[in-house]
């Protein structure tokens, strides 16, 4: 039998015996070998990435420097959880993690199991202690809760910082302020919130009546005794739902000498309904350190004019009130009483804030500016109003103020006539500074009619018969519109100039004005002076920018040019002898000679200094004139110009043929 017949064994007892003799292990067992050959793989695979990591340069840094990274990382306010993420990316960092024990002093969860790691893992150093107890609905769970939370804390009261406390009931307040009944040597900030209709007292053993470094307090729904020795040291006092009468209020305010932020949330003063007048303040309590006052009022019945007339406010403080629009008596009366003292004497401030935020709820911050005598009015986002009710309430309260600034932010009414503005303008005579930004976008009739008033003559309010000129004293002019309508901003620059102008103001005083037009901006600039430079009727803004840039020595000749790297030398173009400077080309260049002629013509004499050229009526044209004469800034100005408008004739200039 060869190799090649098909002869197949039948014998499979044969067969078994020759598969047996050449596969002598069990199946089972190779099986354990393969899989215990992959397990070393891994293990291998997992040696290789962590010595791979070891080589990143994160992980050559010392321990001391990443864990003062991590410290950075791990917000500073309360609540953060933050600290679970550096913990949790590898066994390094987690071991340095746990071996900073800073890191750990931030404590924001009510989970007991959690609080007790905290302790344990922050050691001696100040903790932040967050607990928020609002969240446990149960009542046997709650004082549970609040129980263990009490024995884990206690141990550590000498070593809190800061400590913020929210419950739901009275009780559980209750039972945890009496529980913390030792001294609390290293707390400096303290709030405690109680979500209840009543005010609460704190227990007589809080703390044991010792925090000598408390510095900021904030109450809600919560009191403590007048008498309590957490006022003697306190910066900041934050008083909120507090029911409280007048007397108690007075004394925690007059136990505060140090205090220098107060934040009152409908807490204050009230007053009866059918008290017609207000009476005498029974007792002034004098804050000379206090730099920032903050007033809320949502309907509580506070009386803020009566509560402030109680407070003696340094100058140097700043005010902020905050109370509602729905009701029927104006929001001014009812902070600023007229019959109560004015405003001056009330606040001693000098700068008063007006605005309307989105809850529906006018904010009033006033403050004091350095500037001897000087009161600004600033307005924003009380269009919302009716016109009638912010207008008549303005002028009463504040008139014969000595207001010097007024500005008005969205505050414009749609339907305002100059007359309105008239009106307003007329009770500030001694206004210098007016800013107004608009709410709505803005065509030119609008323009003109928040700019008109600048050139009327109206009575005077003193009780002479003699038509004066509105803002007599007005040196600034600021005018923003709501959307990009630039291409008004020179037709408005001039037209107030004419104003002023066809009514005697540069008559009567002199004046000197600087203009500029820039994008979606006017602003004028009136300062008296002895000189006067009239400017152009109608000049499109590209003139204003170049002949701003020669009164300020800014002019693209090549002298400016040369001096910012943006040409090779300084040299004139046209003469090629000299350099191009702004004295050379209107007075020396011999190559404009024939031009420099008509522009003495036009000036009526020849100017041997710059200021002499700038200073006269007139010069402007005679000047744009020279330059496309001299076809100097072809690629810069087109040629058509719109000449100066004199007040009395009012005819336009021809400009010069080519």
């Amino acid at each position: 039998m060869s190799e090649h017949d098909e002869f197949v064994p039948r014998d499979f007892t044969r067969i078994q015996k020759y598969l047996h003799s050449e596969c002598t292990q069990d199946p089972k067992e190779a099986l354990a070998a393969i899989e215990d050959s992959i397990n070393d793989l891994n293990e291998t695979v997992l040696a290789m990435k962590s010595y791979r990591n070891t080589i990143i340069p994160i992980h050559r840094l010392p321990n001391e420097l990443l864990a003062r990274i991590f410290l950075q990382v791990v917000a500073a306010t309360l609540p953060s959880m933050r600290w679970m993420v550096v913990a949790q990316i590898c066994h390094h960092w987690r071991a340095v993690a746990l071996s900073s024990p800073r890191l750990w002093s931030t404590i924001c969860s009510q989970n007991i199991g959690c609080i007790r790691v905290h302790l344990r893992r922050s050691r001696s150093v100040p903790l932040d202690i967050s607990f928020d107890i609002t969240r446990i609905r149960f009542d046997k769970k709650l004082m549970e809760t609040v129980q263990q939370f009490a024995e884990l804390v206690v141990p550590h009261i000498h070593r809190i910082r800061r400590l913020y406390i929210d419950s739901w009931g009275p009780e559980a307040m209750e039972s945890l302020s009496s529980a913390l009944n030792a001294p609390a040597l290293c707390l400096t900030e303290l709030s405690l919130s109680l979500r209840s209709s009543k005010s609460n007292t704190l227990a007589a053993q809080f703390f044991n009546g010792s925090a000598p470094l408390l510095q900021s307090l904030s109450l809600l729904a919560m009191l403590t005794p007048s008498d309590s020795p957490f006022y003697c040291g306190l910066l900041s006092l934050e008083l909120q739902e507090c029911s409280i009468k007048s007397d108690e209020f007075l004394r925690i305010l007059q136990a505060c000498p140090l205090l220098q932020c107060l934040t009152l949330r409908n807490t204050g003063l009230a007053l009866s309904r059918d008290i017609n007048t207000y009476p005498e303040p029974a007792r002034i309590v004098e804050l000379p350190r206090l730099v920032n006052l903050t007033i809320h009022n949502q309907n509580r019945g506070i009386n803020i004019a009566y509560t402030l007339a109680h407070l003696c406010i340094p100058s140097h403080a700043s005010l902020e009130i905050h109370c509602p629009l729905r009701s029927k008596e104006p929001f001014l009366s009812r902070v600023l009483p007229r019959g109560l003292t004015s405003p001056k004497d009330l606040l001693c401030m000098e700068t008063l804030m007006l605005r309307s935020d989105w809850s529906d709820t006018v904010v009033i911050e006033a403050s004091t500016i350095d500037t001897p005598r000087l009161f600004s009015l600033s307005l924003s986002y009380v269009y919302k109003r009716r016109d009638d009710q912010l207008l008549a309430g303005l002028c009463d309260i504040f008139s014969g103020a000595p207001v010097v600034t007024l500005e008005m932010k969205y505050s414009i009414p749609l339907d305002w006539q100059p007359s309105n503005w008239a009106y307003l303008f007329t009770h500030f005579p001694r206004l210098e500074n007016v800013r107004i930004k608009g709410s709505f976008p803005w065509e030119a009739k609008e323009m003109r009619t928040i700019l008109a008033p600048f050139g009327m003559r109206t009575t005077s309010l003193v009780g002479s018969s003699d038509q004066v000129l509105l803002c007599p004293r007005l040196k600034e002019l600021i005018v923003k519109p709501f959307d990009n309508s630039s291409a008004q901003c020179a037709a408005i620059v001039c037209q107030v100039i004419q104003y002023r102008m066809l009514h005697g103001h540069h008559e009567t005083s002199g004046w000197s004005k600087g203009a500029s037009s820039a994008e979606n901006e006017v602003v004028l600039h009136f300062a008296k002076g002895g000189r006067r430079t009239i400017m152009p009727y109608k000049i499109p803004p590209r003139y204003w920018h170049l002949y701003r840039q020669f009164t300020t020595n800014r002019a693209p000749l090549r002298a400016h040019l040369f001096s910012i790297g943006q040409t090779h030398d300084d040299i004139c173009p046209a003469c090629g002898s000299a350099p191009e400077t702004i004295r050379h080309y209107l007075l020396q260049c011999p190559k404009y000679s024939r031009i420099r002629s008509r522009l003495y013509g036009e000036l009526g004499y020849i100017p041997n200094a710059l200021p002499a050229i700038f200073s006269r009526r007139g010069a402007i044209n005679a000047i744009f004139r020279y330059i496309h004469a001299s076809g100097r800034f072809t690629d810069i100005l087109p040629y058509t110009l719109l000449a100066y408008q004199s007040p009395k004739t009012l005819q336009p200039l021809r400009p010069l043929p080519r």
